[in-house]
């Protein structure tokens, strides 16, 4: 046994086995050093240039020669315990990078100036791509650009042929907001006149949610098959007036069921399926590939009741409709502008309403005030008061002052206006999946920026790597500025419903009841309708891998 109070001898031998441990730890935290260097995710190679430029290899760092000499009371129990703990050294597996909570975040004012410069570079490029034009006319939508000079973005439309259209008549203080939508849509349409003729239109539109009293029981079938509904409620069911009716096309706004944020229907159904007994539905094998759960509260994608499911015979047909921007959003906006605030999110939490918003205002509080240490004067969390029918600087004001705005789906409904609202700020939007199809689908990583509403960790580190590249995320967030601008205004979706209508009466004559008088012919076949958008997965929003390829696309 080793005295411990006995005095320690120095010897030659001691010493070059400390410089020996010494110099075996210097070449393991080199060799560490090299194999954890991280390659940036989000930098393009060409930027460093050629791959095949190398550096010269490093000279070869050789030991000092061990020096062996007969020493008496050769401490052999000490000698082995430095031999065990440099080999557990030497095994030592290489260094891992710093987890996310550990990124730093840039500087304030660097941080308001990298997103000015990225934001910049992004429009040049759609600019020069054709997306962007600073001498569009109508219907183009202009904003306020760099220089004072305006940045316009014309709509693609594809109904361009001269269509009538008959509108039921709207009361004022019902339905406001998606009302002013529509009616601003179809008087931004250049193909489109409306007449207050219901003989003479080529389609007839009805909002239920504006007019629920109406009824179409003295009309002919050639007048139903000529009917657009646009249904905004937030039920999946739809209204009785048109239960038992023909009518051309019924759009569902709130397209699937959801219950605490989280829909209860797949997406991939079989369009030959036309009559499924929800009660029967644990005994029926069908079922299983369609429903979730027991199929207690299997429903279908727009309505209420299988049975009426394309039902040609009935005229029941259903196809999504999300909502838009409104062109009044982006009155005042000014492309350039500086952006103080870190992150704004203004979603409303009420754990018995909105369970799955009442989790990310906890989350965003607990990761931005807690984790983050962020200021109030950084970071805007919670309801503000503001309006959404103007423009007022609690709501709108605070989304055009942030770098990243942070909004959340309803948790019993899907699609809401905060998202084109956040879209139509010019910010980086973070939203949860959204499971109504969408005509030119926004696109994760490219447009906005999909996380999990339940999932803490997947908000924070998508948060933390936004936040650290402000220049990457005033890219992104240009590019869904633009996006929504050339695809998704009320002009837009107007466009959306007219071919979606006509794309069904090609595709279903026998519905047609002696529809007159009709549309001109359109020579090539319409895309992006409801018909083909309706059952696609690649149309609906979802989070795609993470962090984002750095060879996606620049522009969207």
């Amino acid at each position: 046994m080793v005295n411990l109070n006995q005095p320690i001898r120095i010897t030659t031998t001691r010493v070059l086995l400390v410089a020996g441990v010494g110099a075996l730890l210097l070449l393991h935290k080199q060799a560490q050093h090299h194999a954890a260097l991280p390659s940036h995710p989000h930098v393009f190679h060409g930027q460093h240039g050629p791959d095949h430029i190398r550096r010269p290899p490093a000279p070869p760092v050789t030991m000092p020669p061990r020096v062996v000499e007969k020493v008496v009371e050769r401490p052999v129990v000490v000698e082995r315990v430095v031999e065990k703990v440099v080999e557990k050294l030497i095994e030592r597996p290489a260094a891992t990078p710093a987890p996310t909570s550990q990124i730093p975040l840039p500087e304030r004012r660097a941080a308001i100036e990298a997103w000015a410069k990225g934001e910049k570079r992004q429009w040049t490029r759609l600019e020069a791509i054709g997306v962007a034009d600073r001498h569009a006319t109508t219907p183009a939508l202009c904003i306020d650009g760099f220089h004072d000079e305006p940045m316009c973005v014309p709509p693609f439309l594809q109904v361009r042929q001269p269509w009538k259209v008959w509108i039921v008549e709207c009361h004022p203080s019902k339905g406001w907001r998606f009302n002013q939508l529509i009616h601003q849509g179809f008087d931004a349409h250049p193909a489109l006149d409306r007449t207050y003729d219901r003989s003479e239109a080529h389609a007839l539109v009805w909002i239920p949610t504006c007019m629920n009293s109406f009824s179409v029981d003295n009309w002919t079938k050639s007048e139903c098959a000529k009917l657009a509904v646009l249904d905004e409620s937030d039920n999946v069911g739809h209204w009785p007036q048109v239960r038992n009716t023909h009518f051309g096309l019924y759009f569902k706004r709130s397209w699937v069921h959801k219950r605490n944020g989280t829909h209860k229907v797949h997406h991939d159904v079989p369009h030959d399926l036309q009559h499924v007994d929800v009660k029967a539905a644990r005994k029926d094998p069908h079922l299983h590939e369609i429903c979730e759960g027991n199929g207690i509260h299997c429903k279908h994608h727009g309505h209420r009741a299988w049975k009426n499911r394309d039902h040609p015979d009935r005229g029941q047909y259903f196809a999504p409709l999300p909502y838009a921007v409104w062109d009044n959003y982006t009155h005042g906006l000014q492309l350039g502008s500086e952006r103080d605030l870190r992150v704004v999110s203004t979603i409303r939490s009420s754990l018995k309403r909105q369970p799955a918003r009442t989790r990310v205002v906890e989350f965003l509080k607990s990761i931005l005030y807690e984790d983050m240490k962020l200021s109030e004067d950084e970071a805007v969390v919670g309801d503000t008061g503001g309006h959404r029918k103007t423009l007022d600087n609690s709501y709108f004001g605070l989304m055009r002052r942030a770098q990243i705005v942070v909004t959340c789906n309803p948790s019993f409904w899907d699609g809401d206006f905060r998202l084109f609202e956040a879209l139509s700020s010019g910010a980086l939007v973070f939203t949860d999946e959204l499971h109504t199809p969408v005509p030119y689908p926004l696109v994760d990583g490219v447009h906005l920026v999909v996380y999990d509403h339940a999932d803490r960790n997947d908000l924070e580190r998508k948060l933390r790597y936004y936040l650290a590249r402000p220049e990457e995320a005033a890219r992104v967030a240009a590019n869904g500025l633009a996006h929504v601008l050339r695809h998704h205004r009320a002009v837009s979706r107007v466009d959306y419903v007219l071919r979606s209508l006509a794309d069904k009466w090609q595709a279903h004559p026998e519905d047609d009841h002696g529809r007159w008088p009709r549309p001109p012919l359109r020579k090539a076949p319409y895309s992006e309708t409801g018909f083909q958008i309706r059952a696609s997965l690649d149309h609906e929003l979802h989070a795609l891998d993470f962090p984002p390829d750095p060879k996606r696309p620049l522009v969207g």
